[in-house]
């Protein structure tokens, strides 16, 4: 719904998608599309249900068992971990952005405008542009409308991406509207713009041939070169390092760099990200030959450069990653931007000595995509494929992939005998996340092969089973002893406290256990607190939101008992008080317990 003032148009948005969600698939609580149309919460400050709320906060799943290494060469001032895509009905000149943040503000690092629409970026080579950057804040706990200064952009437009990083938040943030201002046409004092800092393509001043980069004519300076290069986009850049020579050099004096080993000057190049590379590769002769080892490509983190990433970017890099390991390209090639093709190509050439592979919200990996990875990278230890809309049956390849030990399924389709043929053929596999996979229709079932075939298991995210059980939490204690950690938030069919002693005989089994998620089980009761404060000497994390039967004296006695413990969610436990946590963040103060409100 758009509304007109003069010559500004006011438009709410619509979501139309979203790297992660609090709530589950099939619900209205607690999900992205919340954020959609109109304001409904604000000035209200709290915990609503029908708010847009994303999945993680702070730092506490990155300290996990289950976290993964991070990727060397991210540039620091990427920061983002979530996004969400919204659109508006009318295409305008952005002026004034508003958003609506009701719950633990703070969290917005980033604002990229894009240069079509969500329909039209199927067809087309599409340009990002950043309106907004900075780092997340630790704002005051309240209300309000957040509306950062925006750069002019250089196109109108009715899509929007904003990224989130939680690493600052108290609790989860929230989030009730968007609301976008602008113009049919560009204000009259805004002239005009050329920014690709962010972009797909390339904007007609900036395309030059190759030869004028490789070398410096009389007439032309350095600084004039440099200029033209930054304005170049990532696949630009790339294919300049391609070329069969080095590029010609400025000067043949390679100053002080030409009494370092090249050892040394590899290890210092090996700090930069890609873009990083290609530049410094222009420099000189010498750098060519050090940026164009494939010895610097054993790790590429794409992921914070997803706006630059397409087939052609994938194709640039294919002659120098024949010893990559490691890659990422979370976010990358969204909208079109690669293909299935693409992503084939590069995979054949570059996945001789791959281990890990991170693909979470790549929206080209189909049933074909999968394929090429199962029979392509023998090696892969690490398959990262969060929220990739494939069909069901495309992930049953992955059971090819026998030696993996880390599968990240978060938000898939997968189904139940695709998983159950997977875990047959992963014996290998220590780290499992099937959160919010509505598509398993027996959970116990995934916990018995698991139990059967995996003796080395030590993290499995079971966020929002809604079928897993008794049976299935005790195949896991019974054959599962080196757990770590286990997410069973949202899992109405565990009965405990004086309904079953499943979650005990868990604890009293998994004695390694650090980090365990019960939150909204009706049934937890002091019971599972003592089974804890007995066995769980290495517990750090422990969420029991909504446990509603647990008292002051058990939440105290885990506090005693539990020495690692550093994480303590009682959020909308009946008997466990304000007053009674204030006490507690007095008395344990290396814990942080946290317990959400709702204004009166």
């Amino acid at each position: 719904m758009a509304m007109t003032t003069g010559n500004v148009i006011s438009q709410y948005c619509q979501v139309e998608d979203f790297s992660s969600q609090y709530g589950g698939e099939n619900s209205i609580s607690y999900t992205a599309t919340n954020l959609s149309n109109e304001s409904n919460i604000y000035p209200r400050y709290g915990d609503y249900t029908h708010a847009c709320v994303l999945r993680t906060y702070g730092p506490w799943w990155k300290l996990a068992p289950s976290a993964p290494s991070p990727f060397k060469r991210t540039p620091p001032s990427f920061t983002s971990e979530d996004f969400i895509d919204i659109s508006f009905h009318s295409k305008v000149y952005p002026s004034k952005l508003e958003i609506y943040e009701t719950y633990n503000p703070g969290a917005v690092v980033r604002i990229l405008a894009c240069d079509c629409s969500p329909q039209e970026a199927l067809e087309r080579k599409i340009r990002w542009v950043t309106l907004w950057s900075g780092p997340p804040d630790q704002a005051r706990q309240e209300t309000r409308i957040f509306s950062p200064p925006l750069k002019p952009c250089p196109f109108p437009t009715n899509f929007l991406r904003l990224e989130f990083c939680h690493s600052k938040l108290y609790y989860y943030t929230e989030l009730d509207a968007v609301k976008l201002h602008g113009t049919k046409s560009p204000p009259k004092n805004q002239c005009p713009i050329h920014d690709n800092s962010h972009s797909s393509s390339v904007d007609d001043d900036t395309k030059f041939s190759i030869s004028s980069l490789c070398c410096c004519p009389n007439n032309r300076s350095a600084a004039d070169d440099t200029l033209k290069w930054d304005k170049l986009s990532l696949e630009d850049k790339m294919s300049h390092m391609t070329l069969d020579g080095p590029p010609a050099v400025h000067k043949k004096d390679n100053g002080y760099f030409d009494s370092l080993p090249g050892e040394v000057i590899q290890l210092i190049l090996s700090y930069l990200d890609v873009p990083s590379l290609c530049a410094a590769s222009m420099t000189s002769t010498l750098f060519f030959h050090h940026c164009y080892d494939p010895l610097q490509y054993t790790e590429i983190n794409l992921q914070p450069h997803w706006p630059l990433v397409s087939d052609s970017s994938l194709e640039y890099l294919e002659s120098r990653c024949r010893h990559l390991q490691r890659l990422n390209l979370s976010w990358c090639g969204g909208y079109s931007q690669i293909t299935t093709q693409g992503f084939r190509s590069f995979i054949k050439e570059c996945s001789k000595e791959l281990t890990c592979l991170v693909l979470g919200c790549c929206k080209f990996v189909n049933s074909e995509c999968i394929q090429i990875i199962a029979s392509s990278c023998n090696n892969l230890l690490e398959l990262d494929l969060q929220c990739c809309p494939t069909e069901s049956a495309g992930f049953l390849q992955i059971m090819k992939l026998s030696s993996l030990q880390r599968l990240n399924l978060y938000r898939t389709q997968i189904d139940i005998h695709s998983i159950v043929a997977i875990i047959r053929s992963c014996a290998e596999l220590e780290h499992l996340n099937l959160g919010s996979c509505q598509m398993i229709n027996s959970f116990d079932d995934v916990a018995t092969e698991l139990g059967k075939n995996c003796k080395n298991l030590k993290s499995l995210d079971f966020w929002r089973a809604r079928t897993i059980s008794d049976r299935g939490l005790e195949a896991l204690g019974n054959n599962c002893p080196l757990l770590e950690e286990i997410e069973l938030g949202w899992c109405p069919e565990i009965r405990s406290g004086n309904s079953g002693n499943c979650i005990v005989e868990l604890i009293q089994k998994c004695r390694y256990l650090k980090k365990l998620f019960l939150c909204a089980n009706r049934s937890v009761s002091d019971k599972e607190l003592n089974a804890l404060a007995q066995h769980s000497k290495y517990l750090e994390q422990l969420d029991i939101l909504g446990t509603r039967e647990v008292s002051i004296n058990g939440v105290r006695r885990v506090l005693d008992n539990c020495k690692k413990l550093t994480f303590l969610d009682v959020s909308f436990c009946a008997n466990v008080d304000f007053a009674f946590v204030e006490v507690c963040k007095t008395e344990y103060p290396h814990v942080n317990i946290k317990k959400s409100f709702q204004d009166s």
